[in-house]
């Protein structure tokens, strides 16, 4: 007992408290995690949880942590922890558990191992290791999982009974019957809750009726007497207990009327299945019939559903071979209208000159019941054209409209009035067709498009005027 250094127990006890406290933060954090698990197991399990099985369940998550916090509480994960934070001070106690694991063999060791826990308690009162573990915040945050689990357990039976919203519950309901109506997953509508079943009730295709009669008990006879009728056909509803309640639901896939019963009561609700109806689609194709390889063909699109759209698509094929598609629009969400000017640059596609092209829009529903459904448009029939070919007619009949101008000068210049006034409304009449013909012309230069808008009407307006003052007017 003598060679023990005697800052030695000083040390220990600061060393214990701290692996003391890894072990209880290690095992408060495991039985916190655990318990989140829990209290969503509570919530969207659809059956009720008692005392007893949740007691039972946080005895053997409170066994599991103690031992996973014992587990990982030694001392090489206290040196770990305390390397994040303090790495000197890790240093010089790993250096001391290694003196104590070795046995003193003289006065000297005893000495340097006796200095060396000295200035170790020396930091250790100044910067405490209780420091480094945050207890109190794992603490706090275990007292507040079982809070939390404690409130699910004691209102549990008004958690829903499955993973639904807005199911209603016999003790959050005030009357003894309620209604609920669940949508197609596909319209992102939520379910609608009745106190009173209407007595029509307009229903889209696949919807779900869900009946709740808060009663402890019910009789084979009662059971019996409700049911769903189609023409002379009678759906029997498969009631099922549920606590302190009874359940019935039916699908309709038809129209028809649903019959209850009970206390001697008999009521009729009329129901209407209503199928999801195909998009309404109006296309507008260009009217132009001077179509290239290169040109950009405005397509004007108005799309509507009732209930949601899912995607309009451009097909084109040549010569009734090889269809292919463009994305138009693709939906995410509730779209039940769209609109757009769609330019349908066909210079991206594999389309050239001499092809007779066929071309229709689809536009698709989000129908996932039956569907989806589809609506097509009319069919766009074009031949390309050769832009070339194009251009040099352009070309020619400009050449011959400045010509003609020339000679209409040179009949002016000889005061002659033989055809004038013919030739120059004819040769007006064509020049506004090149004109109109030339906006499409996209190999025609700058300079061309100038001379064609601006010069040339110079030249035409200083005829017009010279042969105002040369020549009498016609007769």
């Amino acid at each position: 007992m003598d060679d023990i250094p005697i800052a030695l127990p000083v040390f220990e006890k600061h060393w214990n408290g701290y692996c003391f406290r890894i072990w209880i933060t290690r095992t408060v954090r495991f039985f916190a995690i655990a318990g989140l698990v829990l209290a969503g197991a509570i919530v969207f399990w659809p059956k009720e949880f008692s005392w007893s099985v949740v007691a039972y369940q946080v005895g053997l998550i409170l066994i599991w942590s103690i031992e996973w916090g014992r587990v990982h509480a030694t001392e090489a994960e206290g040196i770990k922890l305390l390397y994040r934070k303090q790495p000197k001070l890790a240093e010089a106690i790993q250096t001391a558990l290694d003196f104590q694991s070795r046995a003193l063999a003289s006065p000297i060791s005893v000495y340097f191992q006796t200095k060396h826990l000295d200035d170790i308690n020396q930091q250790l009162q100044a910067a405490p290791l209780a420091e480094a573990v945050p207890l109190i915040r794992s603490l706090f945050y275990t007292g507040t999982v079982c809070i939390f689990l404690g409130i699910l357990v004691v209102n549990q039976p008004y958690l829903p009974d499955v993973s639904m919203t807005g199911l209603p519950s016999e003790k959050a309901a005030n009357h003894l019957r309620t209604y609920r109506v669940l949508y197609p997953v596909y319209m992102q509508k939520p379910p609608a809750l009745y106190t009173q079943m209407p007595h029509q009730l307009k229903l889209p295709q696949g919807s779900r009726v869900e009946i709740y009669f808060n009663l402890s008990s019910m009789s084979q006879s009662v059971q019996k007497k409700s049911f769903y009728a189609i023409h002379q056909e009678h759906i029997g509803l498969n009631w099922l207990p549920q606590k302190k309640r009874w359940i019935a639901s039916i699908s309709p896939l038809q129209s028809g009327t649903l019959h209850l019963y009970w206390d001697n009561l008999n009521t009729q609700h009329l129901i209407e299945v209503v199928p999801d109806n195909p998009p309404q689609l109006t296309v507008i194709w260009p009217q132009t019939q001077l179509i290239f390889s290169n040109s950009k063909l405005p397509i004007q699109l108005s799309v509507s559903d009732d209930y949601g759209l899912q995607q309009i698509t451009l097909h084109y094929q040549v010569q009734k071979r090889g269809a292919r598609q463009e994305i138009i629009q693709s939906f995410e969400g509730k779209f039940t209208k769209y609109q757009e000017t769609y330019p349908w640059e066909l210079g991206s596609t594999f389309l050239r000159q001499g092809d007779f092209v066929e071309a229709w829009i689809e536009v698709n529903d989000n129908d996932a019941l039956n569907g989806p459904n589809i609506t097509m448009s009319d069919t766009f029939e074009f031949t390309i054209q050769n832009i070339n070919d194009y251009h040099q007619n352009v070309m020619e009949r400009l050449q011959y409209i400045v010509q003609e101008l020339g000679q209409l000068m040179w009949f002016l210049d000889q005061k002659s009035s033989i055809e004038v006034f013919e030739k120059e409304q004819k040769l007006l009449a064509q020049l506004k067709r090149l004109r109109h013909d030339a906006q499409h012309d996209r190999l025609l230069t700058k300079e061309l498009r100038h001379f064609l808008f601006s010069e040339l009407q110079a030249e035409i307006l200083f005829y017009q005027n010279r042969r105002l003052q040369l020549l009498p007017p016609p007769s």
